[in-house]
């Protein structure tokens, strides 16, 4: 049998919430997931879409891990992953840019794979860019939890 000599103490464990300002951020390998709501009740719809890990690229948060879930199951959700996927891949957030995202990306590989967490080409593509986030916090549904609220996103 192997033996692993793992030091955990050499790494963070800890998800960053990030205080109220703005980061830029590594974007790292997007997972496909679908689950429940919370509190969903039998037959409710599930959520599905794309997490991608994130890391703190400069400054004084240098280094902090966080995430950032792309939503596909309802069409206002997938407009917002959209707006991250345009930013990352260096679009601006104008009709103009967005017509030109859309030609390129119309009819390229959007796919998601719940099962296996596998994510089609375009989601991938974002891998390894880098984004500025605008940043606040909130409160999480239980009233106690600090949670990350992402209020916009713009290219490098």
């Amino acid at each position: 049998m192997p033996r692993y000599d793992a030091d955990p103490t050499s790494l963070t464990a800890v998800i960053a919430v990030l205080d109220k300002g703005e980061y830029e951020l590594l974007i790292g390998e997007p997972k496909g997931f679908e689950k429940a709501k919370k509190n969903a009740a039998p037959g409710d719809p599930l959520t599905a879409g794309v997490r991608y890990p994130q890391t703190v690229a400069e400054g004084p948060e240098k280094g902090a891990r966080t995430f950032y879930t792309c939503y596909i199951h309802t069409p206002d959700a997938l407009a917002f992953a959209k707006q991250y996927v345009m930013t990352a891949l260096g679009f601006h957030l104008t009709k103009e840019d967005e017509k030109r995202f859309n030609d390129q990306y119309r009819g390229s590989d959007w796919s998601v794979d719940p099962e296996s967490g596998g994510v089609g080409d375009v989601w991938r593509e974002v891998t390894g860019k880098r984004v500025i986030a605008v940043v606040d916090t909130t409160l999480a549904d239980d009233g106690v939890t600090l949670q990350q609220k992402w209020i916009k996103f713009r290219p490098v």
